[in-house]
């Protein structure tokens, strides 16, 4: 510093603030006769501060003035707070014990605020663990909950992970079912839609909010819409349904043919999509002529004019991080079910081990269960194709009769195409028809439901195995398809790309 023109030194070096050998006043009385000694001028005094109180004690001030940066107080304001007793250890914790969820809170926002409030709850190595530990008990989802405490081993990062894949899910599925913005469950594809109730077709509001959502129409016998909304031509006679399931000597639907109904994107040949199929105000009359006449028929599988139905389900890479492009299929299930007894006779089950991005997400294991360690075992895909050709000709026979059978056209319109194309392999003419159960979902019941968890709810069916295992989706759709034939339905091709 400066004294009558000449240069003098500063007093002494001040040493930064040692929590192990000094007490906090002791250190404030030596900083202010340091800046007493040495003339520091006021503005020098809080970035002179800063430098030497520790870190434990900046980290402090940080959060307790976030998002204001501690150098933007006043001297005199941060040794106050510096001053202020820290608070309680038992009590930090009761209250991060109490924390849960908050409507609207994102499982983002939710896990930040966890992490801020352990900063006086002295976890130390614990911290990861308790804060997902709360996660697992605070969170208001009951189904992303069960998720998580099913899982054998958890990290908090794992649990973030599923969780907002899980939220991301939900959210997509009730914009989806409100007529919002809708998501495909593979990311393929998003659309908006005003919001019309397939209750009583009017706009402005969802199923959940109908005043008329509990009315039995009087055409049908069914309820939960009125009879303008009503999918059950004119000519046909009323006859009661009770909870979606046919009393003996009703009807039997035939399926009708050709119209990818289930893809959002797609209209029908009479220009509406699966939405609007499922109770959008519009006259149905024209796709219901296309129906076969109701037949008189007990309760009961009825004949079908298949040997077999070929349940299918891929599973492939993806990543809730960055588009994947492309797309490789990881797991190659299919099931071989008796078309009247709808046991399964035989199953073909390969791991593919991927080339183009061989390496799984950490999204991808989590959302399929699929390890790096299975498909990096499996076989490349050009030879379990080769497998799955032999079987089709050895275990299943190309002259039998048979239809494939899956959940969403994803599958075999959009994801084989892609791997054979990748690899100049031809797709076989055995898997370009198909019936996709989705749009025999929807002419059962009225409802588009995007996702195969909320079909098998609404056929109060038990999903079994994990969600997003090729293997025990397979079966899954299996068992719906055998409540589906209960209820009367003789199911045709939803899907021929011959």
């Amino acid at each position: 510093m400066s004294v009558g023109g000449g240069c003098v030194s500063l007093v002494s070096a001040m040493k930064p603030f040692d929590e192990n050998t000094e007490q906090l006043n002791n250190f404030l009385e030596r900083l202010d006769l340091y800046f007493e000694a040495n003339d520091v001028p006021e503005e020098k005094r809080t970035p002179t501060l800063l430098s030497l109180v520790g870190p434990k004690r900046y980290s402090s001030l940080r959060d307790n003035l976030t998002p204001i940066k501690p150098s933007d107080k006043g001297y005199t304001e941060l040794v106050e707070m510096l001053k202020a007793p820290e608070p309680m250890e038992m009590i930090e914790r009761f209250r991060f014990y109490k924390r849960s969820q908050k409507p609207g809170e994102s499982v983002v926002q939710y896990v930040d605020v966890l992490k801020h409030m352990t900063r006086f709850c002295n976890f130390g190595s614990f911290m990861n663990e308790a804060i997902r530990d709360r996660l697992v008990c605070g969170i208001s989802d009951s189904n992303i909950q069960k998720k998580l405490l099913n899982e054998r081993t958890l990290t908090l990062d794992s649990a973030v992970v599923v969780a907002k894949a899980m939220e991301t899910e939900a959210i997509a599925m009730r914009q989806g079912m409100s007529g919002a913005k809708g998501i495909d469950k593979r990311g393929l594809r998003s659309t908006t839609r005003e919001k019309t109730c397939f209750v009583c077709g009017d706009p402005g509001h969802i199923k959940q909010d109908c005043q008329h959502k509990s009315a039995v129409c009087e055409r049908c016998g069914r309820g939960g819409h009125v009879v303008k909304m009503c999918r059950v031509p004119i000519n046909i006679t009323s006859r009661t349904i009770r909870n979606n399931k046919m009393k003996p000597g009703v009807t039997t639907y035939t399926q009708p043919q050709g119209d990818d109904t289930t893809d959002p994107d797609h209209k029908d040949q009479d220009g509406r999509n699966c939405e609007e199929l499922a109770g959008r105000r519009t006259t149905l009359q024209p796709y219901n002529s296309r129906l076969r006449q109701y037949q008189q028929q007990p309760r009961g599988k009825v004949p079908q004019d298949y040997d077999y139905f070929l349940v299918l389900d891929f599973e492939s890479t993806c990543d809730n991080m960055k588009r994947i492009d492309p797309q490789e299929i990881i797991e190659f299930p299919v099931l071989k079910l008796n078309a009247t007894t709808y046991e399964v006779e035989a199953t073909f089950h390969h791991f593919v081990r991927p080339t183009k991005y061989p390496t799984l997400s950490q999204f991808c294991t989590l959302l399929t269960s699929i390890t790096q360690d299975e498909v990096n075992n499996g076989k490349v895909f050009e030879d379990v194709f080769a497998d799955f050709d032999n079987w089709m000709k050895e275990e299943v026979g190309l002259d039998k009769r048979f239809l494939f059978v899956t959940c969403g056209d994803w599958d075999l319109k959009t994801m084989l195409p892609i791997q054979c194309s990748i690899l100049n392999l031809q797709v076989p003419s055995y898997c370009k028809k198909w019936l996709n159960i989705k749009k025999t979902y929807v002419l059962l019941t009225g409802e588009y439901n995007k996702g195969m968890l909320a079909m098998i709810n609404g056929l109060g069916l038990k999903h079994q195995g994990r969600h997003h295992r090729g293997l025990d989706d397979c079966h899954n759709i299996g068992n719906m398809l055998r409540e589906l034939a209960e209820r009367g339905f003789k199911f045709l091709p939803s899907m021929n790309i011959e």
